[in-house]
């Protein structure tokens, strides 16, 4: 993203680069959100709460309606990094989700759209070149939102044993309205070109839980 959020995630991308050479200097990596340092590795389905996030310069606050959940994540292999006792065990691709709205000020207020963002990482290459609709199918509806905006692509050089190396961030405005519906319901599939995912209980338990912040 070209705003706070960009600074986010990529603060936590920075900090996944760190976790590589760990084992070899034997010191834990500085970061904010310790829940979040490690993008190879599937984290808990109850991600912590995100603060709000305040950019003096534009005088706007970010509040987040999630965590920075992984919803997706391909099969794991097993690789032994020099300097660590136990194989670490890495996935090639990964898709994180977080929702968030943004005001003037510091006030919290109730928006009218929220966002909804994904962060995509792969080891061999970028995935949402050419197709990046959106389209998410409920217990009896499907929603279109068309092609989804891609505000960062950053490719992190090579990296050892098959670590992410590739990441797209693409997001969406939704209605509230809409989006409440959409994500209140008991079951979600979302759809982004090729790729697929279906939100389990506890993603959609996350997400629910922020509803009130809507009201």
């Amino acid at each position: 993203m070209r705003g706070v959020l960009n600074r986010f995630i990529l603060v936590i991308l920075c900090a996944a680069c760190s976790i590589a050479v760990w084992g070899q200097n034997n010191r834990a990596p500085k970061i904010v959100h310790p829940d979040l340092i490690e993008t190879e590795r599937r984290n808990d389905n109850r991600p912590s709460k995100l603060d709000p996030v305040f950019d003096k310069a534009k005088n706007e606050s970010t509040f987040f309606l999630s965590g920075l959940m992984v919803i997706q994540e391909a099969p794991f292999r097993e690789v032994r990094v020099p300097g660590e006792t136990q194989n670490r065990r890495v996935s090639s691709s990964i898709m994180k989700m977080v929702v968030y709205y943004k005001t003037p000020g510091k006030k919290k207020a109730k928006p009218a759209e929220v966002v909804v963002a994904f962060n995509y990482g792969n080891a061999f290459g970028y995935e949402f070149v050419n197709h990046r609709d959106l389209s998410i199918t409920t217990d009896g509806e499907k929603f279109d939102f068309g092609r989804m905006n891609l505000v960062e692509r950053r490719d992190e050089g090579f990296r050892a044993y098959g670590f992410i190396r590739y990441w797209e961030t693409l997001e969406t405005s939704i209605k509230a309205d809409a989006y409440q519906r959409i994500f209140g319901s008991k079951s979600v599939s979302i759809q982004i070109g090729g790729e697929s995912v279906s939100l389990t209980k506890d993603h959609l338990k996350n997400l629910q839980s922020y509803f009130k912040d809507l009201k």
